[in-house]
């Protein structure tokens, strides 16, 4: 366990992110749980942790800026086992600090934020963000075959039988749509893990934790993932209802308005890019999502791609300069194609 630790540091210090992460987990809370389930403490170096967390803040790492809000929420303010890391009660920063985490698909975050606003649901704007985090809360949390990002009818089935399992139970799932369960005697999450592992073929995608007992555990933005293909929510736009199908483009067949039902179900993070020419691509799961409903839509080789809905906003037409700044960060990040599309976008924006 102690070589666990040292190890864990060891990378830590030399930049990994995610072993960062988990270290700042171990140094706030006396302990932490590495990616094979394996459960490590430490019992100092509490006064080190805020430096380590505002660091990672900077860096765009998604996780930290949650544990910085703890440190000013006073709901949390007595709970025994954070309690040494509580400096002052300042819930205005507390709630700062959370959205920081909630644009990120953090669910800590978002359940902090939710509470925080939901003393101020007086004021019309902040009613306003209490209802789009709560929705965004709720699908994060979403358990159901219906709403699962990745695997295919199988990978459904095996999830319908494992909710209606009954506990103690674990599921874990890889991207790919590989999954393991544990359940009966004994059951862990290590064990599902290992069971995915081991049916999974793929290494570039590894299995994760998805669900434990009735609820759903999965990280949509991990450390490892949040990188140049990586997008925050997407701000309130007020283009119209998500849902309303009458307004998809006319170019669109019926396979292609089939998988924005499907996308519809989906939990967030979830994207939807169109063309004018009928090319679609659909993706959900995590925070990457916009970028590989963008690549399948490109791979079609139908004209100009571009996002469509994000979670529950129609984006296209946005005009919010940085969320369109960020799309075309992803389209310049496509394969050959994405040069293209900008080719396009910077010719039309000439005429």
């Amino acid at each position: 366990m102690l070589a666990s630790a040292e190890a864990l540091r060891t990378r830590a210090d030399q930049g990994d992110p995610e072993a960062q992460f988990t270290w700042m987990v171990a140094l706030a809370q006396g302990w932490a749980i590495l990616p094979d389930q394996r459960r490590i403490k430490v019992f100092d170096g509490r006064d080190a942790w805020p430096a380590l967390a505002n660091r990672l803040v900077s860096q765009g790492i998604p996780g930290p800026a949650t544990f910085l809000g703890m440190r000013h929420d006073v709901a949390l303010a007595k709970v025994a086992l954070l309690a040494g890391i509580y400096a002052t009660d300042d819930p205005t920063l507390a709630l700062q600090n959370y959205l920081i985490d909630a644009a990120r698909y953090q669910d800590a975050a978002l359940a902090g934020a939710v509470r925080l606003l939901k003393n101020r649901s007086d004021n019309p704007d902040s009613a306003r963000q209490l209802a789009v985090l709560s929705r965004r809360l709720d699908s994060l949390r979403t358990l159901s075959p219906e709403s699962l990002p990745y695997g295919n009818d199988a990978t459904r089935t095996a999830l319908r039988q494992y909710i209606e399992t009954s506990p103690p139970k674990y599921f874990a799932i890889s991207m790919n749509g590989t999954y393991g369960a544990s359940s009966g005697d004994n059951p862990s999450m290590k064990a599902a893990l290992e069971a995915c592992n081991a049916a999974n073929t793929d290494p570039a995608t590894p299995c994760r934790p998805y669900a434990a007992y009735s609820a759903r555990r999965w990280n949509a933005c991990p450390p490892e993932m949040m990188s140049a293909k990586a997008i925050e929510a997407p701000p309130e736009t007020g283009l119209g209802d998500v849902a309303d199908t009458s307004r998809l483009p006319a170019g669109l067949d019926e396979s292609a308005r089939q998988a924005y039902a499907g996308f519809l179900n989906f939990v967030f993070p979830r994207a939807f890019a169109v063309s004018e020419q009928g090319a679609f691509g659909v993706a959900a799961g995590d925070c990457q999502a916009a970028y590989r409903a963008l690549e399948a839509c490109t791979r079609a080789n139908r004209g100009k791609c571009s996002l469509w809905a994000v979670d529950d906003q129609l984006v296209h037409g946005a005009s919010d300069a940085a969320f369109s700044k960020a799309e075309e960060r992803l389209l310049g990040m496509l394969p050959s194609q994405g040069k293209r599309n900008l080719a396009l976008k910077a010719d039309e924006d000439s005429h």
